[in-house]
């Protein structure tokens, strides 16, 4: 594999390093981590992964969404996504597709942390506008464009937003990391939380020789190949995974 070209330019290393400190300050106020995975592990891939997404939007205008699984301080899967569909019904209702499989994926591969990365459009929430309800932020004169930074657990999640303008001569301004509200860390109005909650019988079982076999309590068998393959079918772009979990006995 070549080398990324950022990878000795100081100049980069820079911009990666302000990218962890404005994201530690958000992840600090998380409590309650996995004790197999460290934040430690989690910053540095959440880093990682803001810094490609801000790089992609600086050069190209737009970039991928991202979601990563962490075990261990290991990665257990990565995945490009996009949603798909013509209208917003069709969206929303490929967005609830992919989130279900995510969500049984994060437990059948035994996951301690999700990070997922998105580009949207957001809007400040006014009492005017919650009175309304079901407004769409892209429909807002004053929407901004925002990275949205998910972090999720088994029992909590933190979210965390960066606004970003683009500038009439090309360059594109970046806020730093703040953290949204969500009462407290539960999964309230977080579809993607309340999968990995929803799903969380769906765990793997030592098996005789050391390695993993999949146990589902469902009356239809559930394995991470399937759901590879479900989440494929989707038009998502599977980077890699943790081949343990792959084995069946």
């Amino acid at each position: 594999m070549r080398p990324s070209p950022y990878d000795h330019d100081p100049r980069y290393r820079r911009k990666l390093d302000e990218i962890s400190r404005r994201i530690k300050v958000g992840l600090d106020e998380i409590q309650g981590w996995p004790l197999r995975t460290s934040p430690k592990a989690v910053l540095a891939e959440a880093s990682s992964m803001t810094f490609a997404a801000q790089m992609s939007i600086e050069e190209k205008g737009d970039c991928w969404h991202h979601v990563t699984f962490l075990g261990e301080n290991q990665k257990r899967f990565g995945m490009m996504s996009m949603t798909g569909g013509d209208t917003r019904e069709e969206k929303q209702q490929h967005k609830q597709a992919v989130w279900s499989r995510v969500g049984q994926l994060f437990n059948l591969l035994d996951s301690d942390v999700m990070v997922v990365l998105q580009d949207a459009w957001y809007v400040a929430m006014t009492p005017e506008r919650e009175a309304a309800g079901g407004a769409w932020a892209s429909d807002e004169p004053d929407r901004r464009e925002v990275l949205q930074l998910t972090i999720i657990t088994p029992t909590k999640q933190a979210l965390l937003m960066c606004d970003y303008e683009r500038r009439e001569d090309g360059t594109v301004h970046w806020s730093d990391f703040k953290k949204g509200t969500s009462e407290g860390g539960a999964f309230q109005d977080a579809l993607l939380g309340q999968m990995v909650q929803e799903y969380r019988y769906l765990k793997p079982a030592p098996a005789m020789d050391g390695q993993r076999r999949l146990s589902a309590i469902a009356s239809q068998l559930v394995t991470p190949q399937r759901i590879l393959a479900e989440l494929e079918e989707l038009g998502q772009y599977v980077v890699d995974v943790d081949q343990r979990y792959l084995r069946m006995n």
